[in-house]
């Protein structure tokens, strides 16, 4: 499974490569295209299309007789069922496409997940650091967050005892990769932003 994922991962790093330069929403646009289009073609592949044309005609109808007897509840209410019940055959019959379909869009989104999900804060950019701590005496003792030049602290620590958690809004002055220290009194933990 790893070398699928590598194998994915650089597929996937090509396709995005001409978009670098560009806003992102044009490669979540072209990757949707490319998506939409290939799941419809495996949909088709996948299920029964003329069972579901036979459903889908069949609904069709109801929802007319609907319209045309709308005045004779009895009937109304005839109609209303074989729609719901042709409704759960036509899902029925969808479902195993769907299945089957699943699996593409988990590794597309896993994919879209790597390359979309996060990016490095521009300098002026704010952001917000949690540290979460294992000793629930470590709170009690005191805890700082120490950022290195180009990096500034905006807040003092925004404390949630109950979590266990210590919050700080930093704000990124220069661009590049820079760490931040979580002190504790008396020890030293490295965090990196």
């Amino acid at each position: 499974m790893g070398l699928f994922n590598k194998l994915l991962t650089v597929l996937f790093g090509l396709f995005f490569r001409p978009f670098q330069s560009f806003d992102p929403i044009w490669a979540l646009a072209v990757i949707s295209l490319v998506a939409g289009v290939l799941m419809l073609w495996l949909f088709g592949r996948v299920s029964n299309q003329e069972t579901i044309r036979v459903v889908r005609d069949r609904i069709r109808g109801n929802l007319i007789g609907v319209r045309l007897f709308g005045d004779d509840i009895g009937l109304l209410f005839k109609l209303q069922g074989r729609v719901m019940r042709q409704t759960l055959t036509y899902l029925r019959h969808a479902l195993i496409p769907i299945l089957v379909m699943i699996v593409p869009v988990m590794f597309i989104l896993i994919q879209m997940n790597l390359y979309f999900s996060q990016r490095p804060l521009s300098p002026g950019e704010s952001s917000i650091v949690k540290v979460t701590l294992r000793d629930p005496g470590a709170m009690s003792r005191g805890v700082a967050l120490e950022a290195p030049k180009g990096v500034s602290v905006e807040t003092e620590a925004v404390r949630v005892t109950s979590l266990m958690e210590l919050s700080w809004r930093i704000r990124a002055e220069e661009p590049g990769r820079h760490e931040l220290l979580v002190k504790l009194r008396g020890e030293e933990a490295v965090r990196q932003a």
